[in-house]
């Protein structure tokens, strides 16, 4: 019968908070790593949930310095703990007795998440597909802000406000680090390493936190450039939380996952 495990996830030093979904059926059940944005608003419980009943086994875990994980919370902490993650499953001692089919591992990500999602698939050639929902480009910012002072202090006082819910962050450091990171953390700069893959990019046509004239639409085109063979993107006539078409998103999903196999 479907499952609902706890786990304690090692990342560093550190644990982070993890729940595994399992899928009924005995398996090897095929894997996909559900990402949270920033700071975690949305959980995406809903659709770990549609997605184990369409026979995936999810896991939903939680950023170091964020939502009862132990450690501080970082950009770069954050893409680590993609990381950790993905080794955390691959380990024969969690892999076997919740029987997880690795050679069918998934990434999909909502906003912050969708970014991580992307540069992780990027890095890791066995991911099979990756997904981004309502996807937040942090280096195309950085590259468009430049070190324009007035457009960068509006940035640190939004992430400022947002990291009151993490552990060990404030605006100004994440600031520095997307500027840091600028173009090797902009997605278009990513896409030659994705054409080998399904990639779906799902757009909120509503999408205020991250427009999708500045999110959306230039990673699609910046695909279509290279004629990349796998790519799906869609837009939505909904906000960046897909508050009002969750339903919508799930069977945008899982649509696309069922052609993964």
């Amino acid at each position: 019968m479907e499952r609902l495990s706890l786990l304690k996830i090692p990342s560093g030093d550190d644990v982070m908070a993890g729940r595994l979904f399992t899928p009924k059926g005995e398996g090897p059940h095929p894997v996909i790593l559900l990402l949270h944005g920033f700071p975690g608003v949305q959980q995406n419980h809903d659709l770990a949930m549609w997605l184990q009943n369409a026979g995936w086994s999810v896991l939903v875990f939680n950023y170091r310095g964020s939502w009862g994980s132990q450690g501080s919370f970082s950009f770069e902490h954050a893409l680590q703990d993609v990381q950790a993650a993905l080794a955390y499953l691959r380990r024969e001692d969690v892999a076997a007795p919740y029987r997880l089919n690795l050679a069918n591992l998934v990434l999909i990500g909502h906003s912050m998440g969708g970014f991580l999602s992307l540069m992780t698939a990027a890095a890791v050639p066995d991911v099979k597909a990756v997904a981004s929902i309502s996807g937040f480009n942090f280096g195309l910012v950085a590259e468009i802000l430049g070190g324009e002072a007035k457009a960068l202090a509006e940035v640190t006082a939004m992430l400022e406000e947002s990291s009151y819910f993490l552990t060990g962050a404030d605006g100004e450091m994440l600031t520095s680090q997307v500027t840091k990171h600028g173009p090797a953390w902009n997605l278009i700069r990513q896409v030659d390493r994705l054409t080998d893959r399904p990639v779906l990019l799902l757009g909120a046509e509503r999408d205020q936190e991250g427009p999708v004239a500045v999110h959306h639409d230039t990673l699609v085109e910046a695909f279509t450039r290279i004629e990349a063979p796998h790519l799906e993107h869609i837009l939505e006539d909904t906000d960046h939380n897909w508050t009002d078409a969750r339903d919508r998103l799930s069977e945008h999903l899982l649509t696309w996952l069922a052609k993964l196999n």
